[in-house]
């Protein structure tokens, strides 16, 4: 889930924030709301949000003096700022310490959302370039070591039988290596960048390896995720992302250890997740929750669903959510504020913004367009 903070003097703005569209289609918690600048600060430093909305004008720590130190306390945060018209003089500034928006006072919902929901959509992709960038470092090694030491790695292929490929992070900047000699592994290969790396291991005992590699990365505060086994050096990419997308779901829920790719989410299907979408629009979907369901992150859910239905998650279920509306004002006598309940949205305004975007129409004038045609 997306965390955001807001922060802004008046209360009844605030308010506005929070109630003038669905955070959670957005896939967005708002984790606190600050009155002062300081105040956000300090909200910031303890929840580590992805999002920053912030007035630009607050008592004691203005706006732009908050994002400044915002951007020290939360590597990466993004910030949309809400401004009066007499504020622009600050825009060169804000602009500088890469403010993502503008809003004017007053807040306009329909432009709140859209601002919004293209800010996560820059979340998500740069989530899932870092993916991108940090396989492209593998396979890159990939090549090297397969040049290197092909000879060697074929003979104890030949002796194991098996390997398997470790992807690991260390928040204390240390090295597997001392963690795993001894414990029945024979030739590790590694490389570490940082406090990320991999390596390829070959089991002594059948069935012992990941699960010691997993006891002992709890005890050393390691995260990392073993792919399955194979005898097939060529694959060796394909393992790699397998082992990467066990690891991100033990990191995305604050676990330590080694998660098997084969623990992790059976095939990873989603048609049985389509499925539960289409008989669950009205319900609070969100991407967290359902690439949860499935025990992987959500920038791989958001890449995977897009593969499989050609549309961004949030796009699929605002269009069965649309299209369920169109049936049931043109075939019930339900209200506009019935309807929108009934298909997901509790905050009809919002669902009479939404519905206009997708058909030209707000509810009421698509019924009487109906209801004429019947008529006909």
């Amino acid at each position: 889930m997306i965390k955001l903070v807001i922060a802004d003097d008046e209360r009844l703005i605030r308010e506005g924030i929070r109630y003038g569209i669905d955070w959670n289609m957005l896939g967005i918690e708002i984790v606190g709301e600050a009155a002062t600048g300081r105040e956000a600060l300090e909200m910031i430093e303890k929840h580590q949000p992805h999002l920053l909305f912030t007035d630009i004008r607050m008592p004691g720590l203005n706006g732009l003096e908050l994002i400044k130190q915002a951007n020290q306390a939360k590597k990466n945060i993004k910030t949309v700022i809400l401004s009066g018209y007499n504020d622009f003089s600050y825009a060169q500034d804000a602009i500088k310490l890469g403010v993502k928006d503008f809003l004017l006072k007053p807040l306009d919902d329909q432009e709140l959302y859209l601002t919004f929901k293209r800010v996560i959509e820059e979340i998500n992709e740069e989530q899932i370039a870092g993916l991108e960038k940090e396989k492209r470092k593998i396979d890159e090694f990939v090549k090297d070591i397969s040049n290197e030491i092909p000879l060697s790695l074929e003979n104890l292929l030949k002796k194991y039988s098996r390997y398997f490929l470790v992807v690991w992070e260390s928040a204390r900047g240390m090295t597997p290596e001392k963690i795993l000699m001894g414990n029945g592994f024979q030739n590790v290969y590694g490389q570490n960048e940082k406090n990320f790396g991999y390596f390829i291991a070959c089991e002594e005992r059948e069935g012992a390896s990941i699960e010691s590699i997993h006891q002992q990365f709890k005890k050393s505060s390691f995260i990392g995720g073993a792919s399955d086994y194979s005898s097939d050096f060529s694959i060796i990419s394909k393992l790699y992302a397998q082992a990467l997308l066990a690891k991100d779901h033990y990191k995305s829920l604050g676990k330590e250890g080694c998660l098997k790719f084969s623990e992790l989410a059976g095939n990873i299907d989603l048609t049985e997740i389509i499925q539960y979408i289409t008989h669950h629009y009205h319900e609070a979907l969100t991407l967290h929750d359902l690439a949860s369901s499935i025990y992987i992150s959500d920038s791989y859910f958001s890449r995977i669903f897009k593969e499989k239905t050609g549309k961004k998650f949030i796009d699929y279920l605002t269009e069965i959510r649309i299209y369920k509306a169109k049936q049931l004002l043109e075939h019930t006598d339900l209200k506009t504020n019935e309807v929108s309940i009934s298909v997901g949205y509790p905050n009809a305004r919002y669902f009479s913004q939404i519905f206009k975007r997708y058909t030209g129409y707000v509810p009421s004038e698509f019924k009487k367009k109906s209801l004429k045609h019947e008529n006909i």
